[in-house]
C-alpha cells in the first residue's frame, strides 16, 4: 500500500535539513575562530565548544536487516556530524547554546537551541529524529516429514527490511524570576512513520499427508505414528504500516509560600496537560497453504519470500484508525512542619475521549478492496467427517481427491472480514495521595503513604461482519464431496457492542529506615493494594434496537488484592568493602464473578488466580588493592501461579469447575561478576561475566506435546583492555560473547520458540591527540551472529570502520 504524505512529514524533512546546515555552519565558525585566534597569548583560552565530524563504512554478509535492528546504520558508507556544542554570550546576562548532531545515512538528527536570560527565564526549542530498522522474516519451521507440503528450505531468504522514523519537534518557555511563580510552557509535536515487523504472524497450513490410494501417510492424522498437535503454523511474516502524530501542550507552575528556611512553609505545584493523538495504522499479513502449489503457465506462483502460493492464499489488511483527546491536571504540595515531620499531598485528574474506525479486508494483496471471501474460500472451520468423503477446501480449485479417513479436520481458510467499524470511548480518572515523612529520633525515619484511584470507562463500537454459511455436499459418480465455501454476495450483519469498566483502587504503604547501627542501614517496607472492578460487555442481537434480547453479555465483578513485603540492609564494614542484601515476597490474588455470560456458546474463564513471588538479591563491591576492584551481584526470583477455572456449555450442557491448582511456575536467577585491574599506570584490564537462568513452565507441557516450557537461559562474557601508548595516543580493545542454548525442534507437533543463538563482537579503537584543540579516533568493529530458531536465515557477519575528528574551540 502507499503511505499518505502529510504536512508534518514535510516539516520534519525541513528540520532535518536545518539541523545539517546548522552543524556545518558551526564547523565553519570553529575554523574561523581558530584562524583568528592570536597565537601569542598570556593565557590559553578555555575550550568550551566542540564539533565532531565522523565518516565510516559498513560491509555485511547475511541478513542485513537483523544486524541493523540492533545497530541502526545504513549503506556501505555513512557519516556526518557525530556531535557538536556551541555556546556564546550575548551580553552580561544572556547566553545562547546550540547542541546537535546530523548522521545523514542513518536518518539520525538532533538540533537543540537555548536562550537563557539570567534572573528572567529561558527559551528552548529543538528537533530530534531517528530511524529504527526491523527484520521482517517472520517465523520458521524446519522441514518435517510428518507434515504435508513441508515448508521448503530457503523459505525466508534474507527477509525484508522495514524502516520506522520517529521525530519530535518541541519548544519550551520558562519564567524564572525571583518573587514570581516558576512557570514552564511546553509544546511537542511527535510523529512515527514507516513500517515495523509484527510478531502476530499469519497462518501457514500444513495438513495431513495422503497417499494416492487415500491411506494416511506415515506420521499423518489417522496413522499410528501421528504425533498430534496443531497443523497450522503461525509463521507468515507480518508488518504494520504506521502513520501517527501526537500533539502535547503542558503548563506547569511552582510557588513557595513562606520563607525558604522557615518551618511551616509550603511548596505548591500545579500542572495542566492536553494531548491529541491521530493514528492511521494498518496491520498486514499473508496466509499460505503450501499443499498444492498454484501454477501459472505451468510454473508455481511464488511471493517475494519464495513461499509457494495456492489458490487459497490471501492477504489480510486491517485498518486501525484512532483519534484521542486527553485532558489532565494535577496539584501537589509539600509542607514542612518542622525538623521531624513533612507532609506531601497530591491530586490529579484525567478526561479522555477517543474514536475508532477501520476495516478488516482479505484479498489477493495488501490493502485490497473489499469483496466477499476472496476466491470463494471459507473461514477457518472444523468439519466432522464420517468417512468415505473427499474434501475440497476451495470450491472448484485445489481439490484433494483422496478419500479422507474418519475424524475431525480443521481446514485453513480466510479469516472473517468486517467493514465500517466505528466506535468511541470516554475515560475519566481521579487520583489522590497523602504521604508523611516522620523522623521521631535521629537515625530513624518512618514514611506512611495512602493512595486512592477511581476510573470510569464507557465504550461503544459497531461494524458490519460476514456470516459463514454451512458446508455444501454433492455426490458425483457415487462419491460424496464436501465443500467448505461461502456463496458470492454473502450477507453482512450489523454488530453493535457496548462495554463499561468502573474501578476503585486503594493502596497503603509503610516504610521504615533504621540508621542507628554504625556502618549499617536497615530498611523495611510493607505495601498493600486493593482494586475493585465492575465490568459489563454486551452485544444486542442483530439490530440497533437496544430492547432486543442480548446475544452476548459478559458482566463481571473482579477483585484484585496485592501484598508486598520488603526488607534489606546496606553494610559498609570497611573503606574498601560494602555490600547489600534485599528480599521481598509479593502475594497477588485475583477473583472474578460472572453475573451473566454467553448462553449460546461454550465458555471457559478464570475464576480465581494467585501469584506468589519470592525475590532476593545480594550485591558486593570489594577493592582489595588500589589497582584491583570487584563488583558482584546475585539475583534469585521464583513465581508460582495457582488458578481455578470454570467451563460451561459442554456436552449435555454440563458445567464444571477446576479446583485451585498450580498452572505455571517461573524461575529466574542472574549472577554477574566484573573485575578491573590496573597493573601499570598506562594499562587497565576489565572482565565481566553474566549468567542468566530463566524458565517458565506449566503442568500443561506434560499433556500436550505441542507445548514447550519457556526457557531464556543465556550467558554473556566480555573482556576489555586499554593502553596509553604515549601522552597523546591511546589504544583500546573489547571482546563480547553471547550464547543461548535452549532451542528444541518440536516442529512436528508445534512451533519451536526457545532461543538458540551465538554472537560475538570485537572492537579496536585508536585515539590520537593532534593538537591542543584537535583529536582523532579510528575504530574497527566486527560482529557475527548465528541463530538456530530462524533456521540460519537471520545469520550475518558485519564489519564497520569509522573515523571521528574532534575539534574544540
Amino acid at each position: 500500500m502507499t503511505m499518505k504524505t502529510t504536512g508534518s512529514g514535510n516539516t520534519a524533512a525541513g528540520i532535518r535539513r536545518l539541523a545539517t546546515v546548522v552543524c556545518l555552519a558551526s564547523l565553519g565558525m570553529s575554523c574561523m575562530h581558530a584562524e583568528n585566534t592570536p597565537e601569542t597569548q598570556n593565557e590559553e583560552p578555555s575550550l568550551n565548544n566542540w564539533i565532531k565530524p565522523s565518516f565510516g563504512g559498513l560491509i555485511i554478509n547475511g541478513n542485513q536487516a537483523q544486524f541493523q535492528q540492533a545497530n541502526p546504520t545504513t549503506g556501505p558508507v555513512n557519516g556526518g556530524i557525530k556531535d557538536m556544542h556551541y555556546q556564546q554570550s550575548l551580553g552580561d546576562k544572556t547566553t545562547f547554546t546550540i547542541d546537535g548532531h546530523a548522521l545523514f545515512y542513518n536518518g539520525d538528527y538532533k538540533l537543540n537551541l537555548e536562550f537563557n536570560q539570567q534572573d528572567l527565564g529561558y527559551f528552548k526549542a529543538g528537533y530530534t529524529g531517528f530511524t529504527s530498522y526491523f527484520n521482517g522474516n517472520g517465523g520458521y519451521v524446519p522441514p518435517t516429514a510428518s507434515l504435508r507440503g513441508t515448508l521448503p528450505e530457503g523459505l525466508f531468504g534474507s527477509g525484508p527490511e522495514y524502516q520506522l522514523y520517529r521525530g519530535s519537534l518541541w519548544a519550551e518557555l520558562g519564567l524564572r524570576k525571583e518573587g514570581l511563580p516558576e512557570l514552564t510552557l511546553r509544546y511537542e509535536h511527535n510523529i512515527r512513520k514507516g513500517r515495523e515487523d509484527s510478531t502476530m504472524w499469519g497462518p501457514a497450513y500444513a495438513g495431513p499427508a495422503y497417499t494416492a490410494a487415500g491411506a494416511p501417510a506415515a506420521g499423518a492424522a489417522g496413522s499410528a505414528t501421528f504425533a498430534g498437535g496443531s497443523l497450522n503454523r503461525m509463521i507468515m511474516p507480518a508488518f504494520r504500516n504506521l502513520n501517527e502524530s501526537r500533539e502535547i501542550v503542558t503548563l506547569d507552575g511552582k510557588q513557595l509560600f513562606g520563607k525558604p528556611d522557615s518551618f511551616g512553609n509550603t511548596e505548591v505545584n500545579l500542572g495542566l496537560r492536553f494531548e491529541y493523538n491521530n493514528n492511521d495504522d494498518y496491520y498486514n499479513w499473508q496466509s499460505a497453504v503450501p499443499a498444492t502449489p498454484y501454477t501459472k503457465n505451468g510454473a508455481p506462483v511464488q511471493n517475494p519470500k519464495n513461499i509457494p502460493l495456492t489458490a487459497a492464499t490471501y492477504n489480510l489488511t486491517q485498518g486501525d484508525n484512532q483519534n484521542l483527546g486527553l485532558y489532565s491536571g494535577h496539584v501537589s504540595s509539600v509542607t514542612r512542619f518542622g525538623e521531624k515531620l513533612m507532609m506531601t499531598m497530591g491530586y490529579s485528574y484525567a478526561v479522555g475521549n477517543s474514536s475508532i474506525s477501520g476495516d478488516r479486508i482479505t484479498g489477493p494483496y495488501a490493502d485490497s478492496p473489499y469483496a466477499p471471501y476472496w476466491n470463494n474460500g471459507s473461514p477457518l472451520s472444523a468439519v466432522a467427517n464420517t468417512g468415505g468423503k473427499a474434501v475440497n477446501t476451495v470450491a472448484g480449485l485445489n481439490a484433494n481427491q483422496g478419500v479422507v479417513p474418519p475424524g475431525t479436520y480443521q481446514y485453513g481458510g480466510i479469516a472473517s472480514s468486517y467493514l465500517n467499524m466505528g466506535g468511541s470511548s470516554q475515560y475519566n480518572q481521579n487520583v489522590a495521595l497523602l504521604n508523611f515523612l516522620w523522623t521521631p529520633i535521629e537515625g530513624v525515619s518512618i514514611t506512611p503513604a495512602l493512595r486512592y484511584e477511581n476510573n470510569n470507562t464507557q465504550s461503544t463500537s459497531a461494524f458490519l461482519t460476514q456470516v459463514s454459511q454451512a458446508a455444501t455436499n454433492f455426490t458425483a459418480a457415487g462419491t460424496t464431496y464436501e465443500y467448505l465455501r461461502s456463496q458470492a454476495g454473502l450477507a453482512k450483519v450489523y454488530t453493535f457492542d457496548q462495554s463499561g469498566v468502573f474501578l476503585n483502587g486503594f493502596a497503603q504503604s509503610l516504610e521504615i529506615d533504621f540508621k542507628k547501627i554504625q556502618n549499617c542501614v536497615l530498611f523495611a517496607k510493607a505495601e498493600l493494594g486493593q482494586q475493585f472492578e465492575a465490568r459489563n460487555d454486551s452485544t444486542p442481537q442483530g439490530s440497533l434496537n437496544y430492547g432486543t434480547p442480548t446475544a452476548l453479555g459478559m458482566n463481571a465483578n473482579n477483585t484484585w488484592i496485592n501484598q508486598k513485603y520488603t526488607m534489606g540492609a546496606n553494610w559498609y564494614p570497611l573503606a574498601n568493602l560494602n555490600g547489600s542484601i534485599q528480599y521481598y515476597r509479593q502475594l497477588q490474588n485475583y477473583t472474578q464473578s460472572f453475573l451473566y455470560d454467553d448462553p449460546l456458546r461454550p465458555n471457559q474463564r478464570t475464576l480465581a488466580q494467585g501469584w506468589i513471588t519470592d525475590d532476593g538479591n545480594v550485591r558486593a563491591t570489594w577493592t582489595p588493592f588500589s589497582t584491583v576492584a570487584f563488583v558482584s551481584r546475585w539475583d534469585v526470583q521464583q513465581t508460582e501461579v495457582n488458578s481455578s477455572y470454570m467451563a460451561d456449555g459442554m456436552a449435555g450442557g454440563s458445567t464444571f469447575n477446576t479446583p485451585m491448582g498450580q498452572t505455571s511456575k517461573m524461575q529466574n536467577s542472574i549472577f554477574t561478576e566484573s573485575a578491573t585491574w590496573t597493573p601499570a599506570d598506562r594499562l587497565f584490564l576489565q572482565a565481566g561475566l553474566s549468567y542468566v537462568l530463566n524458565q517458565t513452565t506449566s503442568p500443561a507441557v506434560n499433556y500436550n506435546a505441542g507445548l514447550q516450557a519457556s526457557k531464556n537461559n543465556y550467558w554473556i562474557g566480555n573482556l576489555g583492555a586499554g593502553y596509553q601508548i604515549d601522552r597523546k595516543t591511546e589504544l583500546r580493545g573489547d571482546l563480547n560473547y553471547y550464547r543461548a542454548n535452549d532451542y528444541q525442534n518440536n516442529s512436528s507437533v508445534g512451533m519451536p520458540y526457545n532461543a538458540g543463538a551465538e554472537q560475538y563482537t570485537v572492537s579496536v579503537s585508536l585515539n590520537r591527540l593532534l593538537t591542543r584543540n584537535a583529536s582523532m579516533s579510528l575504530k574497527y568493529f566486527f560482529d557475527t551472529y548465528r541463530d538456530q530458531l530462524s533456521g540460519g536465515y537471520n545469520n550475518y557477519t558485519a564489519q564497520m570502520i569509522a573515523t571521528t575528528l574532534n575539534l574544540q574551540f
